[in-house]
């Protein structure tokens, strides 16, 4: 009977050993309530340092959890420098192109988890979830980024303030350069001086303005006169032009007259009547000359030839050559 009971409570203890097994696995396989019955996609996330991330850890849009670390991170051989993350999430979440992934720390203890930034500028609005163009698709590997921790910030700070307090040192060195040789006693004073010379020079050249405000004066008077100058000249270069005009017209007409003259003259001497005959005929003008002065002398009532014969013309002699 002993043994019999044994037995029962061997089979009751295994049994029970079995169930909490079998809860224990459930709990490591579907983690919190709910997750083992959803349905994830994976994407891979490189990031250069993927330090504090564990499997199963979080994966969180907006503070809320979309999805879960899938594997743990490691080196892959030949890609130092890149950590691949694995990320499953869930399926009914989808990611717009261009969300940016971190590593944040959540919960009191400080637990690392992966953080999902959506794009700057991002209207949900115009996002088409059924538009491959627009979303992250599955199996898709993207670059993370890497948040500065408080190390590296401190250490950023010391470098800073290191550089800070050398360009301290530089300008306290450049100030006392400047107040024990620019800024001395000789220099205020030369500069003093130069400054009662410029306000000596800026008076005389508001005087001279003065003078010159009366010489521009005198100088548009100048300008009005030889405006009025002007215009007397163009009424006189006026009275010019039609004075021309008219000697122009008396040139002409004098022009005229002498072509008339040669008119008469070439008349006189190769036409016809008494002028032709006097001027082309010798003894006619011979005769002529001695009726005039035969009516001049004994006048017409008493005429009577008694002026002397013109003699005639002697021939010209030629000279004999010897």
């Amino acid at each position: 009977m002993a043994n019999e009971q044994k037995g029962l409570e061997l089979k009751v203890g295994v049994f029970v050993f079995i169930g909490l097994a079998i809860i224990a696995s459930m709990a490591i396989q579907f983690g919190r309530v709910g997750q083992g019955l959803s349905k994830f996609y994976s994407i891979t996330v490189a990031f250069s340092n993927a330090s504090g991330l564990v499997k199963n850890a979080d994966v969180q849009l907006g503070g809320a959890r979309i999805g879960v670390v899938a594997e743990e991170p490691k080196v892959v051989p030949g890609q130092i420098g890149h950590i691949p993350v694995k990320l499953n999430i869930r399926e009914e979440i989808v990611l717009p192109r261009g969300c940016f992934f971190f590593i944040g720390s959540s919960g009191l203890l400080g637990d690392k988890s992966v953080v999902v930034g959506l794009p700057t500028g991002f209207d949900a609005s115009k996002f088409d979830p059924s538009n491959t163009a627009q979303v992250i698709q599955p199996e898709t590997t993207v670059e993370g980024t890497q948040l500065a921790d408080i190390n590296e910030l401190t250490n950023k700070g010391d470098k800073n303030m290191e550089k800070l307090t050398a360009a301290l040192d530089e300008l306290k060195g450049t100030l006392q350069k400047i107040n024990g040789g620019v800024l001395n006693d000789d220099n205020m004073n030369n500069l003093k001086s130069s400054f009662e010379s410029i306000k000596t020079s800026t008076d005389n050249i508001a005087r001279a303005s003065g003078k010159i405000d009366g010489i521009i004066s005198g100088a548009q008077s100048a300008v009005d006169s030889a405006k009025e100058t002007f215009a007397e000249a163009k009424q006189t270069m006026g009275a010019i032009n039609a004075a021309a005009t008219d000697v122009r017209a008396v040139v002409a007409d004098a022009r005229g007259v002498v072509k008339t003259g040669q008119s008469v003259l070439n008349t006189a001497q190769t036409g016809q009547g008494m002028l032709p005959l006097l001027l082309g005929d010798r003894e006619t003008a011979d005769n002529l000359s001695a009726l005039i002065y035969n009516i001049r002398r004994h006048g017409l009532l008493f005429y009577r030839d008694s002026s002397p014969q013109p003699s005639p013309a002697k021939p010209a002699t030629t000279r004999k050559k010897p």
